[in-house]
């Protein structure tokens, strides 16, 4: 995958809107974004039926990744990047 590209994604989480920094990285028809979720890096990636999926980066059984924010984040990134 390339060094990738980094945006702001917008995300609504408990009310509030917050953006969150990520990276977008491609390689032929696939791509991964990457962000920092309470200082742990996760990729969202699309799955086959093109739906996104969060894998942590290196995952552990102590983490404290909030798992609603991730699902926050995913669900942004089906808003503004999941074609029909």
């Amino acid at each position: 995958m390339d060094g990738g590209e980094s945006f702001e994604l917008p995300v609504t989480f408990l009310g509030q809107e917050r953006m969150v920094q990520a990276t977008l990285s491609t390689r032929g028809y696939l791509h991964r974004i990457t962000a920092e979720v309470d200082g742990v890096l996760v990729f969202f990636e699309p799955d086959e039926e093109r739906n996104y999926r969060a894998v942590l980066a290196e995952p552990t059984g102590n983490s404290s990744v909030n798992t609603a924010l991730v699902k926050a984040i995913v669900e942004a990134l089906e808003l503004n990047f999941k074609n029909g």
